[in-house]
């Protein structure tokens, strides 16, 4: 995956956001929540590394953790160590293919 496949992705949408790149890395949620300031909670990816959702080969299943929906937008990864793109619940299920939601917790 990389940020310029994950731009050219877009670019052939309707999505109205923009790709956040930070001068420092976001390739964990710790380190993604302190580049947006924000909870860790709204990073849309695995506490290892998360996975960009967008622009994936389609046999790649992509599941999405309900926990994500208690908020009004979350911020999953674009392609690079370095970027997100905040979206709405609505927008991220639209643009990721999701499979089905799931609860990680249990």
């Amino acid at each position: 995956m990389s940020l310029e496949k994950v731009k050219a992705y877009f670019s052939g949408t309707e999505f109205d956001g923009k790709i956040i790149e930070f001068d420092t890395s976001s390739a964990t949620v710790e380190l993604a929540a302190a580049a947006l300031g924000c909870d860790g909670d709204m990073i849309a990816k695995t506490d290892f590394r998360g996975v960009c959702p967008f622009a994936l080969d389609p046999s790649i299943p992509v599941y999405l953790d309900v926990s994500l929906k208690k908020h009004d937008f979350v911020y999953p990864a674009a392609g690079s160590s370095n970027s997100a793109v905040k979206m709405t619940i609505a927008q991220l299920e639209k643009y990721s293919g999701f499979r089905e939601w799931i609860d990680v917790g249990k």
